[in-house]
């Protein structure tokens, strides 16, 4: 829930062209070109933010080699975004940033409430 909202606000606050939009047509190879809607809501990318949450979200529950896997899952949609024409690095770069800090805030907020309400270490 938090990453909708947060993220429906600041692509509408920002409303950053996208690559297609900012560069010719011949310099930009897509499978799709989507609408005129979406055209202007480039930062952050959702498709980065998303997976960031999924995995930093289960990064608890990961093994060690489990940990260096979701790295790589998500430098490669990171990477596919960027190749496929409809981000910059800025914006999948801010998408991750910007879920890696929500995630750690909602995370801090819930263990503070187990520690006070249940006495769990978390």
């Amino acid at each position: 829930v938090v990453e909708v909202v947060v993220f429906h606000f600041l692509k509408d606050y920002f409303a950053f062209p996208r690559p297609y939009v900012v560069y010719p047509p011949a310099e930009v190879h897509l499978l799709e070109i989507r609408g005129a809607e979406d055209a202007y809501r480039s930062f952050p990318s959702g498709h980065a933010a998303f997976i960031t949450l999924m995995m930093i979200g289960m990064w608890p529950a990961f093994s060690e080699k489990w940990r260096w896997l979701s790295l790589l899952v998500i430098a490669s949609v990171c990477w596919a975004r960027v190749s496929l024409g409809v981000h910059f690095p800025a914006d999948v770069l801010g998408g991750v940033l910007i879920m890696s800090l929500l995630v750690m805030i909602v995370r801090y907020c819930i263990y503070s409430l187990y520690r006070k309400l249940f006495g769990l270490l978390c």
